[in-house]
């Protein structure tokens, strides 16, 4: 029985072992397998990673190339315009602010083709404005600084793009849209005014009225107080400011469209934008 009682026992012992065994093979297995996908998916980020990288330097160099089309496309109107536009910063002179109480328009070129309206056409303008004691307060002239920390007055802005959609709600002043368009409130269904400044009516009607600026005309525009920013401040321009504009219309300038290729890149790197 002694015997008997050992020889299971060694059977035990040696299933004991074998089990044991079985376990630290598989043990080993599952570490070998978890360290081969640890290692599978970091190449994997690595691929994704530069795939991703890859595309936004694409994308960076489509944008550049666009950015140079759009800056060809404004630097061509802006060069043949540039010469004679800057003549016509001789004309800042101071006024006396208290005496500017009503729209006034002098046309220094009348220009050609269709007067300007309040279709939702793009126009462009070139433009200088300045207070009474001839602060220029914005411009088509380039101010900001070069890097040495000087200004370069011969530096050019890219042509102001103008929207005059039928509602007449844009973002420009009263007096600058009526001063353009020669019509109350800067739209087509305002009464024209007068070259008098007076406002046509039914019972007097304008002898001669103030037309809309054509392509390649320059206008002086004077505008009071009122019809500026009024009683509010508004950045160099102080409350209660008449202004003066001198104003080029030149050809419009149609913007390339981005390309299919740059539309379908960017929304695909910034889906939520």
């Amino acid at each position: 029985m002694i015997a008997v009682e050992q020889k299971t026992s060694a059977k035990t012992r040696v299933a004991v072992v074998a089990i044991a065994a079985l376990m630290i093979i598989s043990t080993g297995a599952l570490f070998v397998s978890m360290a081969l996908g640890s290692n599978n998916q970091e190449k994997i980020n690595e691929i994704l990673l530069a795939e991703q990288k890859a595309k936004e330097e694409k994308l960076n160099q489509m944008l550049e190339e666009y950015g140079n089309q759009l800056t060809a496309a404004a630097d061509e109107t802006n060069e043949t315009y540039f010469a004679t536009f800057a003549k016509y910063r001789k004309n800042i002179k101071s006024y006396v602010a208290a005496n500017l109480t009503e729209l006034k328009v002098k046309d220094l070129v009348v220009g050609e083709g269709d007067p300007l309206t309040d279709i939702t056409d793009d126009n462009s303008l070139l433009y200088i404005g300045w207070l009474g004691n001839e602060t220029v307060f914005d411009s088509s002239f380039e101010t900001t600084a070069n890097d040495d920390g000087a200004t370069d007055p011969n530096a050019w802005k890219t042509a102001t793009r103008v929207r005059f959609p039928t509602s007449a709600t844009t973002d420009f002043i009263t007096g600058f849209k009526e001063g353009l368009i020669g019509r109350v409130g800067g739209s087509s269904t305002g009464a024209r005014i007068c070259t008098d400044s007076k406002v046509e009516t039914d019972d007097e009607p304008c002898d001669t009225a103030i037309e809309g600026l054509r392509v390649g005309g320059v206008r002086e525009i004077s505008i009071p107080y009122q019809k500026a920013y009024g009683e509010t401040a508004f950045g160099d321009i102080p409350a209660m400011a008449p202004l003066k504009f001198i104003v080029m219309r030149v050809p419009y300038v149609v913007e390339p469209e981005p390309s299919d290729e740059l539309y379908a890149l960017y929304t695909e790197l910034y889906p939520s934008e």
